[in-house]
């Protein structure tokens, strides 16, 4: 059978085309066996190609680069937002106000703003005006006696004086109490807020009966040694030891909390890769507790020009005037 067949073999391969099988039909076959081209869309033939050159990707319909058409784009929503956003007045609704919770709200802000305002107004109106009318008499009268440069000079120092005696010292106890095994801590944490709570001009009382040269405890146990008045509490001295102690609990909370909030783990790192002491406090403590002890540097400087009871009570005894007192002889 199979020389047989041979024959066959060689004559379907001699065998001219059939009716129906042109030379159009064999171009065509051709053709759907090429490659498609590159504009034909991948998921069909005869479809247009959707996609877009790189450099023409950004242009929108009207030819822009993509920098201009999100210009355009922005300016659009602002506009859009501009035009639609209705105002503040047209928001609110009559009846919104009267809705229990904006009449409290109402009703504070008139207290607060007449507990500021009155007083400041009737501060300014004393200030300058008089029975004649508008006058600047008033602090011809409060520096002519005292030249204004021995106010400045005492009242910055006594101010930056009390300001170094409270933070350091309330530092030191904050650092003690949040970063140490001291013990009593919750006792130095309690005693601290007892200062806070007694007024500043028994707190002055105090220290005069205790060091006052005249009635002084201290300076009477103290004479013996040191002989009459060892200490005199009405001198400047005084007035920022009064004013430091004073203050130093509220610094001491201040940096309490900003150590307590300190992860411990750095300063551990640094004393076991060997950093002494003072490295660790320079390039790591300080810098984390930096605002902190900022913010405890302005508050007490304040705090301190505008404390009344050591400049009334042991400022004009010492003959030491700053700003509070001369304003308020």
């Amino acid at each position: 059978m199979a020389p047989a067949l041979q024959p066959l073999r060689h004559g379907a391969r001699s065998l001219p085309g059939r009716a129906g099988h042109s030379a159009e039909t064999a171009s065509a076959d051709a053709s759907d066996r090429a490659p498609p081209d590159a504009t034909q869309d991948r998921r069909g033939s005869g479809l247009p190609c959707r996609c877009r050159p790189r450099d023409e990707r950004g242009r929108r319909g009207r030819g822009l680069a993509p920098r201009d058409s999100r210009r355009a784009r922005k300016h659009l929503v602002a506009q859009a937002t501009a035009t639609e956003r209705p105002s503040l007045w047209e928001r609110i609704a009559p009846r919104d106000l009267l809705q229990p919770r904006n009449l409290i709200i109402l009703v504070v802000v008139v207290v607060i703003a007449y507990l500021a305002i009155v007083p400041l107004a009737y501060l300014l109106w004393g200030t300058f005006f008089d029975e004649n009318g508008l006058t600047l008499r008033f602090f011809e009268e409060a520096y002519d006696q005292i030249p204004l440069n021995v106010l400045l000079a005492n009242s910055f120092t006594f101010a930056i004086g009390s300001t170094v005696l409270a933070v350091t010292l309330g530092t030191t106890l904050a650092y003690l109490q949040a970063r140490t095994d001291v013990p009593f801590k919750r006792l130095i944490f309690a005693a601290s807020l007892v200062p806070l709570i007694i007024p500043g001009i028994l707190h002055t009382i105090a220290w005069i009966l205790l060091f006052s040269p005249e009635i002084g405890v201290f300076n009477a146990w103290l004479e013996p040694i040191f002989g009459p008045r060892a200490f005199n509490i009405y001198s400047m001295q005084g007035m920022i030891l009064i004013e430091g102690l004073h203050l130093s609990p509220l610094v001491f909370l201040l940096m309490s909390a900003a150590f307590h909030s300190m992860d411990p783990s750095l300063e551990e790192s640094a004393l076991m890769s060997g950093a002494p002491m003072r490295t660790v406090a320079r390039r790591i403590t300080l810098p984390l507790v930096l605002p902190a002890l900022s913010a405890s540097i302005l508050v007490m400087m304040v705090r301190v020009l505008e404390s009344f009871e050591v400049a009334a009570i042991v400022g004009r005894q010492a003959r030491i005037p700053v700003f509070v007192s001369r304003i308020f002889d």
